[in-house]
Parts: structure tokens; C-alpha cells; sequence
């Protein structure tokens, strides 16, 4: 007969099975395999996760500059208003001459 025994390893588990059958080394690697099988969507996500936290980073080092962007857009704004208001005071004393 053989044993089946599951260690855990570095947060993923190890199946092994010991036994003296002629099938024990088949029956092995089968279980080793499925292992890794159920263990691909598990580092789909982990992968994913890792991505996202990459751009998450990359997006948070933007907001300075986005901040920046605003604060001169803003800038713009409030030098074009001065600028309107200026030039329609001016026409109008132009005109009256």
C-alpha cells in the first residue's frame, strides 16, 4: 500500500504519495501535476494583483504634476479674465474718443 502526505511549503502545498506499487511514481506525478494546475489561477491573480499595484504607483507619482497642470490651467483662466476685462475697458475709452 502507499501513504498520501501534504506538507506545506512556503504557502503552497506539496502532495506526495509514497508507496511500493509500480504506479506509485505515475501516481506522483499526476498529483503533482494537479498541484500545479490548481494552482495557476492562484497566480493569475497574483500576478494581476501585482500589476495593479504597479500602476497604482504610477498613478500616485502623476498627482503632483496633475496638480501642478491645474494650478497653472487655473492661472491661465484668471490672467484671460484680467486680460478681457482690461481690453474691454480700453475699447470702450477708445470709442469714446
Amino acid at each position: 500500500m502507499g501513504s498520501i502526505s501534504s506538507l506545506p511549503s512556503s504557502g503552497t502545498s506539496t502532495v506526495s504519495f509514497n508507496g511500493i506499487s509500480s504506479y506509485s511514481s505515475d501516481f506522483q506525478n499526476i498529483l503533482q501535476r494537479a498541484v500545479s494546475m490548481a494552482q495557476l489561477p492562484i497566480q493569475a491573480l497574483e500576478n494581476q494583483q501585482a500589476d495593479n499595484q504597479d500602476k497604482i504607483a504610477a498613478l500616485q507619482s502623476l498627482n503632483p504634476d496633475v496638480a501642478n497642470l491645474g494650478a497653472a490651467v487655473a492661472a491661465l483662466g484668471t490672467l484671460a479674465a484680467i486680460g478681457r476685462q482690461h481690453w474691454s475697458n480700453g475699447a470702450r475709452h477708445l470709442h469714446d474718443l
